[in-house]
This record gives structure tokens, sequence and C-alpha cells, in this order.
């Protein structure tokens, strides 16, 4: 079976995974993780971001500076389009290259934007993770060192809920990690 695993930034996507794992033996499929390796080697992936927003996006070892990214794709959407749609492709060819390596396992895909990037058509079930906007700040702030405005900002800047459940199969409201990763397994063995 293959899951999916989406929402916005700071709702606990990564712990429920990391739960399925652990509980379930689900080989996670991380979408930042897989990026995050991309954009350190030199790969055609870091190549088409340099020659999108040039040599400056590079920090002074070579290599891609994040924040500095990060500063540019949430604060103008159409920078976010043009990342997307390399990002998109490169990380889908990644997921598709670790489904077919373990074909027959139980696989979870961890991905902020698994409906946005078409990823969901790969997936079994979907499930939408939700949490308070109070939550989800206090998270990322503590995972990526940003300030409360750089979050809200962030926040901002992904699609809204209604967008995503249209094509999720399930909403799991995650205020509580063991409920969240029981609602969750309750689903999947239910299909």
């Amino acid at each position: 079976m293959i899951i999916g695993i989406t929402g916005k930034s700071g709702t606990g996507k990564s712990s429920i995974c990391e739960e399925l794992e652990k509980r379930k033996g689900f080989l996670v499929v991380d979408a930042d993780k897989i990026v995050k390796e991309l954009q350190s080697k030199k790969s055609d992936y870091l190549q088409q971001i340099v020659d999108i927003f040039g040599e400056d996006i590079l920090n002074e070892k070579g290599e891609l500076d994040r924040k500095k990214l990060a500063n540019i794709i949430f604060n103008d959407k159409a920078e976010k389009e043009k990342i997307d749609e390399v990002t998109f492709k490169h990380i889908g060819y990644e997921i598709l290259k670790k489904i077919n390596e373990n074909e027959g396992k139980d696989i979870v895909i961890d991905a902020p934007l698994l409906i946005e990037a078409g990823y969901n058509e790969f997936c079994d079930l979907v499930f939408y993770i939700k949490a308070d906007e109070k939550t989800q700040i206090e998270r990322i702030c503590k995972r990526d060192n940003i300030d409360e405005k750089a979050a809200k900002t962030r926040l901002s800047a992904q699609n809204d809920e209604k967008y995503s459940m249209k094509f999720a199969d399930y909403a799991i409201v995650n205020d509580n990690l063991e409920k969240a990763v029981d609602e969750i397994l309750e689903k999947i063995d239910n299909v």
C-alpha cells in the first residue's frame, strides 16, 4: 500500500510518518529530504535552479543558499511557481524510483505539495494533516529557526485547505500525535 501524507507546514507530517515507520514498518519517502539531497550536489536540478535565479543563489562554497531561496519563493508567487515546476519533476522521478525499488512494501510519501505536484496519483490513500495555526507557527519557528512573521509568510504562500481537501481521502487533525496515527491506521485497516 502507498499512502500520501500532506498538509501545510508545521502540521506534524514528518512526525506522523516516523510513527508509521516505527509502528507498522512503512518505508518513508520524504520529499523534503529528496530535494535537499538534490540541492546539495552538482545535479541537473541544482543547475536548473541556478539557471532560473542566477549564481547569486549559491553560497561561497558553491552550494545552494536555502535561506535565500526560501526568502525569494515565499515572497514572490511567480518565482515560487518557477521553482515548483522544476522541483516537482525531479522529486517525482525520485519518488517513483523509490517506489519501484521497493515494490510490494508499504510506503508513505511525506510531501507538503503532494497534491500540487500530482504525487497523489501514486497513492492508494491520501491523508491531509491539519493543525491550528498557532501550533503550526510555533513548530515552523522552532524547526527552521525563523521568526513568527517569516513563519506566517510561509503559511500564507501555501494553498489553502479547501484546495487540498478536494483530492485527499481523509483529513486528520494532529493535536495529539498518537491519536492522529491511530486514526490513520484505522482508516488504512478499513480499506
